[in-house]
């Protein structure tokens, strides 16, 4: 199975974060980030105990998210020096306890310690940077416990922001493999997984686009679109969500080991 990245590329990629780093979601202000709570807060149960673990989990917001809000107990894994500090960073400036392990999650042997062992295992923009992301979901499916669940968020380069993507930065576009709806569910099933729901997020999001090429500019063009995202946000707050495979920015699926 090939990288469609390198370490060398996710450590420069979060040192740049370096100054713009966050620890905590921000639920109120951003609709990419407000639809994945509610993903979460619909999965996962509000109980004390369970175990959460976050594949490819880099600068996460989300550890300290699910700590506080389900008082999970949370860990993560990337094989990136950078990502490793970054969330771990995350973690100690909201006071909360947690390991970050720097494992290669492809290594039966640095992987196999963490298998059975898991509530919830999570990935957000993390498979489609392998050309056989069903290999890499089988992987993750073996640190679940039975009835554990796997939540996989995949970036749709099938659809319009695809296209944007390809536009805007042909080499960016090329780290990822493109998955479909289609492909997302079948990648669980076929690892002997049952899928509990599975959908799109991200209608006319134009966050997920990497405009990092820019240079100085990036920074700008990210508030711009923030600004430009509140009108949706308010109405996503009402629960007037719009849908579409083609426009929507992001496929996800909720699995069930058995």
């Amino acid at each position: 199975m090939k990288k469609l990245t390198t370490q060398g590329y996710w450590n420069d990629a979060y040192k740049k974060l370096t100054g713009q780093r966050r620890s905590f979601p921000r639920i109120n202000r951003n609709r990419n980030e407000f639809e994945i709570a509610l993903l979460l807060q619909r999965v996962l149960k509000n109980k004390q105990g369970c175990k959460f673990l976050e594949m490819g989990c880099g600068n996460s917001i989300w550890l300290p998210y699910v700590s506080e809000t389900f008082k999970y107990s949370v860990a993560g894994i990337d094989y990136s020096e950078a990502g490793v500090s970054s969330a771990l960073a995350n973690l100690q400036v909201r006071h909360i306890e947690g390991n970050i392990f720097r494992v290669n999650f492809l290594n039966d042997n640095e992987i196999a310690s963490f298998g059975g062992s898991w509530d919830v295992v999570f990935s957000l923009g993390v498979i489609e940077h392998f050309d056989q992301p069903d290999f890499v979901i089988d992987k993750f499916s073996r640190c679940l416990k039975s009835t554990g669940i796997m939540i996989t968020v995949v970036p749709n380069l099938f659809g319009l922001m695809g296209k944007i993507q390809k536009r805007i930065d042909t080499a960016i576009f090329s780290m990822h493999q493109q998955i479909s709806q289609d492909d997302l569910v079948s990648f669980h099933k076929n690892n002997g997984l049952t899928i509990m729901e599975y959908g799109s997020l991200g209608f006319l999001d134009f966050s997920m686009l990497n405009f990092s090429q820019y240079g100085r500019l990036t920074a700008y063009i990210g508030r711009i679109i923030r600004l430009l995202d509140l009108p949706l946000l308010v109405l996503y707050k009402l629960r007037l969500k719009f849908s579409s495979p083609f426009l929507s920015s992001f496929f996800y699926v909720v699995a069930e080991k058995r």
